[in-house]
């Protein structure tokens, strides 16, 4: 299994760059109330400092 680019990022730039279309990137997001976000908060916290 392959985990990097086999090109370089300027070669990848070109490559975007002389494409004969032009690509439009969308987005869709969904929010939604986390029930007792204090706690949820702390743990996530918690596990991004270990």
């Amino acid at each position: 299994m392959q985990l990097h680019n086999k090109l370089s990022k300027e070669a990848l730039k070109a490559n975007l760059m002389n494409e004969p279309f032009n690509r439009i990137t969308l987005s869709f997001y969904k929010y939604f109330k986390i029930a007792g976000n204090k706690s949820w908060i702390s743990r996530v916290h918690w596990h991004q400092t270990l």
